[in-house]
């Protein structure tokens, strides 16, 4: 078992803000989760995600959700990627690429960009963590207009 790949932690990330309404511990099993089996389907990729077995509590849904993608490699065409949750826990993610070939592609180490949802509408919207996160009061608190401190 090991760590998220970049790719992973980055879509991951993105499936845990746009499906918080569905799967509101999504964000908190994605962080403590372990990856099982990695692997690359021709058509796309699938992780084994594991997760402790206490959580979520029973309850939540089950199947696959999520409208995320991402430009991935050299592909022409964005990857699709889904979480598989049974009962609300995190099973798997699950990437798409619509029939385009990515036997090629190392998802380990494969550069990739735009990681974007897609709305109700059909519009992308661009997944930027830091925009999305919300102002902290205690940022007004760290700041001063006296000047820094003289280095030693």
């Amino acid at each position: 078992m090991s760590r998220l790949t970049p790719l992973e932690s980055a879509v991951l990330d993105a499936l845990a803000w746009e499906l918080g309404d569905v799967a509101p511990d999504l964000a908190g099993q994605v962080e403590e989760s372990l990856s099982g089996l990695r692997r690359n389907t021709g058509q796309g990729l699938y992780t084994e995600l594991i997760v402790a077995r206490g959580r979520p509590l029973p309850g939540g849904p089950t199947g696959r959700f999520g409208t995320t993608h991402a430009m991935v490699g050299d592909l022409p065409d964005p990857i699709g990627f889904q979480v598989e949750l049974r009962e609300g826990r995190l099973l798997a993610l699950h990437g798409q690429s619509y029939g385009q070939d990515t036997r090629a592609i190392d998802f380990a180490a494969v550069p990739f960009e735009d990681v974007f949802t897609v709305d109700d509408q059909g519009e992308s919207i661009l997944f930027d963590p830091v925009a999305l996160m919300p102002e902290s009061p205690l940022r007004e608190l760290q700041r001063t207009d006296e000047p820094p401190p003289p280095a030693y």
